[in-house]
């Protein structure tokens, strides 16, 4: 059998659960922190422009008199380009597997796909692991790190909350208003242990005689599980609005009887689910990644995320380092 790169659809969906591809596209928009908190777009086409105000618009007093003239400003915008990139998976299923099973296999395929997909978006967009060459972002640890808004981490966790404040300031002074803190997993349970019982009280709340989230200054922690590099943050904190994630197609999931799956190093043919018994699903997706940087009421190009370095600094090489997928 000659190798090949297309795969056979003749029974492509049979027997796969309709519903299923919707219900991935929802466990990745739970899963994924940066698909929770940035502004997610549709977008129509490969290569997307979005329009950032560069310049900003003035205004002046007005001299005593009848025939002034009022001041004129020119706002300018900058094109922000948001290049799709696809994300999929192939998950070969064996026959045998799904006729002796008495349980929902598709149901457990779809969570770990749904994870999978976390995975790889969190990463990228944070710290640009393994991103898209496509990206504009290298990635918003990086892009923190260029701005010169990081604040090195004491090491002592009875810091950490302070230390959290102190990484959303260096947005708050370009004039942005940061919305999150997105911390490694563990990081508010570190802090939380070395606190006392005031500051957990300011921390995490209680309202109605139940929770309501944990906090500091206003601003909601949330822990990221999914590829959170320790060596590069404890925290990511800024105004999540301005990262921008372009979606040109939802998850879309199918699956074939006679497919064949290709080792791309070699071009030869790996996998055969037709003389295999099996059947191969296939998800993909679709979308890009851009930050924006507006200019501020302050007057300054905005960077809109600060990084908290670990003690050890580490992120500074690592973060400039981050491998690009073509």
């Amino acid at each position: 059998m000659a190798p090949t790169d297309v795969t056979q659809r003749a029974h492509t969906g049979a027997d796969l659960p309709q519903p299923i591809a919707q219900e991935i596209t929802g466990l990745i928009a739970e899963q994924s922190v940066a698909m929770q908190y940035a502004t997610k777009i549709p977008v129509t086409t490969q290569d997307q422009v979005v329009p950032i105000l560069s310049s900003a618009v003035t205004a002046g007093w007005l001299a005593n008199s009848d025939t002034a003239y009022k001041p004129v400003s020119k706002p300018d915008w900058t094109p922000e380009h948001i290049v799709m990139a696809e994300l999929a998976t192939l998950c070969v299923i064996p026959d045998a597997i799904v006729a002796d099973t008495d349980w929902d296999i598709y149901s457990s395929i779809k969570d770990q796909i749904a994870a999978a997909f976390a995975q790889k978006i969190d990463a990228a967009v944070f710290f640009g692991i393994d991103r898209p060459s496509v990206w504009s972002t290298p990635g918003l640890v990086a892009e923190a790190t260029n701005a010169g808004q990081v604040i090195t981490a004491s090491g002592d966790p009875a810091s950490y909350f302070s230390e959290a404040i102190q990484t959303a300031s260096t947005v708050a002074r370009t004039g942005l208003s940061p919305t999150q803190i997105v911390t490694r997993p563990g990081f508010t349970l570190d802090a939380l242990a070395a606190n006392t019982s005031a500051t957990l009280a300011q921390v995490n709340p209680i309202a109605d005689g139940k929770p309501v989230g944990m906090s500091v200054a206003g601003l909601p922690l949330v822990d990221c599980p999914n590829g959170w590099d320790d060596t590069q943050a404890e925290c990511v904190a800024g105004d999540f609005s301005k990262i921008i994630i372009g979606v040109r197609q939802d998850i879309s999931v199918d699956s074939s009887d006679s497919a064949t799956i290709v080792d791309p190093s070699t071009g030869q043919v790996t996998f055969s689910a037709w003389q295999q018994d099996s059947r191969v699903m296939r998800a993909v997706m679709r979308l890009g990644v851009a930050t924006a940087k507006p200019i501020t009421n302050r007057g300054v190009i905005a960077t809109p995320v600060g990084v908290l370095a670990p003690a050890s600094g580490t992120h500074l090489s690592n973060a400039k380092a981050s491998k690009t997928s073509k």
